[in-house]
């Protein structure tokens, strides 16, 4: 990926995170439906974390890596430097994409965090 292109991938994590978080304090934990464009796989409602790591510029996203299986990926840690992120305003949904694959998550939802 060119530097670009990082770029924008990263500013639509921030953007999702923005829609959906009334501050950018991390952890930010959602709730979200996985689905693949053509909507040949769904899965119900899961738990995805979007942390900052000192060493990133951009948060990076992730979730259990057993669930991302059922997509064809073996790992469950998805970086904007890595994956192309493109995120709908108007849908509300945040597309990711790798080389070979790509998936949306929408319904997203900003869970509570239990104090």
């Amino acid at each position: 990926m060119t530097h670009d292109e990082k770029m924008r991938s990263g500013c639509a994590l921030l953007d999702c995170i923005d829609a959906f978080a009334t501050r950018r304090k991390f952890p930010i934990e959602l709730e979200v439906q996985f689905r693949r464009p053509d909507a040949s796989i769904c899965l119900g409602s899961v738990d995805i974390a979007i942390s900052q790591n000192s060493t990133h510029d951009f948060p990076v996203l992730d979730c259990d890596a057993s669930i991302m299986k059922s997509f064809g990926i073996n790992y469950g840690n998805f970086d904007p430097r890595f994956q192309r992120f493109a995120f709908d305003k108007v849908t509300r949904e945040l597309s990711i994409a790798g080389s070979t694959y790509e998936f949306i998550l929408t319904e997203i939802k900003l869970r509570e965090r239990s104090r």
